[in-house]
């Protein structure tokens, strides 16, 4: 069957449900190796890409052989870490260009806004418009600015798996297959990650709430100082930040991998076999 976007995170999630415990433990050295500057960064990309090479494995019932992790690693150390850069710089060029289309149309609508005022087509003295228009334009400009990025973000989002198959497999190759597969469907992986982004908030907020009880604790056992409560505040920030992708990781890797088994299969006419629960 070709595969819904609901098909594709119930998939994705149901894989790492499967294996919870394995796929936590090899999240957490991943990241505990951000700690070590720069040789951690390359090695954070590297192990990232494990993980999904275990997911695919895992996805065509098969055991993934330690060796085949090894030679990903080895391989592809700098390359996973190049794509994890370029996403990043794609990020902030889609962020940069959305910005000055914003401004470019905020300054036309200003312009209407005034022009409505002086002819009295707004009547800013019984309705508090400005508060409206700006709690308006706040709202539409996050959203522009999420769905953009996510498109742009979702044409190199599979750049991982064929490094990750394939360790053989040249940078330049598995940026362009990422960007082939994603070319018809742009619009439905943009959908699935905004609908796999929405499945983590319920996370983001458990910790969230987690965070902030256990800031009030441990303002609670100091003195009242500024200093001190500003650096617990960070270090709780932090680690909450560090507990959500480590345990949203894998999951991201598995949509990833479910994903590009879904798009490979529709561009050759075959469908996934599903195995049952």
């Amino acid at each position: 069957m070709l595969l819904t976007i609901g098909d594709i995170v119930t998939i994705a999630l149901r894989l790492y449900l499967q294996r919870l415990r394995q796929y936590w433990i090899h999240s957490l050295v991943a990241h505990l190796w951000l700690l070590v500057p720069l040789y951690g960064w390359f090695k954070f990309a590297a192990l990232s890409g494990h993980i999904a090479q275990r997911f695919w494995y895992q996805l065509s019932e098969r055991e993934a052989p330690e060796a085949a992790g090894d030679r990903v690693i080895a391989s592809n150390f700098i390359r996973f870490w190049l794509i994890h850069l370029l996403i990043y710089l794609v990020f902030i060029a889609s962020t940069v260009v959305i910005y000055i289309a914003l401004v470019i149309a905020l300054i036309l609508f200003a312009g209407l806004i005034w022009l409505a005022t002086r002819v009295n087509i707004l009547d800013n003295g019984t309705l508090d418009s400005g508060s409206i228009i700006t709690l308006g334009l706040g709202f539409l400009f996050i959203g522009i600015f999420a769905i953009g990025n996510t498109l742009a973000y979702s044409r190199l989002f599979l750049s991982e798996l064929p490094l990750a198959i394939s360790p053989q497999t040249k940078l330049g190759q598995a940026i362009g297959q990422s960007w082939r597969l994603s070319s018809k469907y742009t619009l439905k992986t943009a959908s699935t990650l905004m609908t796999a982004w929405l499945m983590t908030v319920p996370l983001a907020l458990v910790l969230g709430a987690l965070n902030t009880l256990i800031f009030r604790l441990g303002t609670s056992l100091v003195d009242d100082q500024a200093i001190a409560d500003v650096a617990i505040a960070l270090l709780f920030i932090a680690l909450t930040t560090m507990a959500h992708s480590l345990m949203t990781l894998p999951f991201w890797q598995a949509v990833k991998v479910v994903t590009y088994q879904d798009l490979q299969n529709r561009q050759s006419g075959t469908d996934l076999k599903l195995r049952p629960n």
